[in-house]
């Protein structure tokens, strides 16, 4: 088990080709396959990649705002706004936020940010998917599953992937 975690928190990325030091010169860069496709269009700056941060922690920030949704949001699973069931999502969210961001900084360093922005973005996505189907269904366990675990996992990869490039 000592090595099999010694082996995750050991990060040796891997040297870089040309092709992806060229692609990295390039604002859009698409991987595909053993090539990447650049658009010439812009030229990569890192102030653009600031701003792109900046919005990615504005999107990420909405989990603050959960606390404002949580009395209209038991008026569906309780049928009463003061049950106080959905504050408990907050806390998931943040277990799940700080333990993804946790244990995917060595998968961070591997794969590059952008892989686990996506898969930060989609985690994120599909629970809010989760969360508005389980108040159509009355589902407080779903609602913690939705946005409590799997929205929790894609802010805490796309908060530490969007640190992780402006480094």
């Amino acid at each position: 088990m000592a090595a099999c975690l010694a082996r995750h928190w050991t990060s040796l990325p891997p040297p870089k080709s040309a092709a992806q030091i060229e692609a990295e010169t390039h604002l859009v860069c698409v991987p595909k396959f053993s090539r990447s496709l650049t658009s010439s269009a812009e030229p990569f700056n890192r102030w653009l990649l600031l701003a792109a941060a900046c919005l990615i922690h504005i999107c990420s920030g909405s989990l603050n705002a959960w606390p404002s949704m949580v009395t209209p949001m038991d008026a569906f699973p309780y049928t009463n706004p003061y049950a106080g069931g959905t504050v408990h999502t907050l806390y998931f969210a943040m277990a799940s936020l700080g333990v993804s961001a946790a244990l995917a900084g060595p998968w961070l360093e591997r794969c590059g940010p952008g892989v686990v922005m996506l898969f930060g973005a989609l985690c994120f996505g599909l629970g809010n998917v989760v969360t508005a189907l389980s108040h159509s269904n009355h589902s407080i366990v779903s609602v913690y599953l939705g946005y409590g675990v799997l929205a929790g996992i894609g802010f805490g990869l796309t908060f530490l992937a969007a640190l992780a490039t402006l480094q």
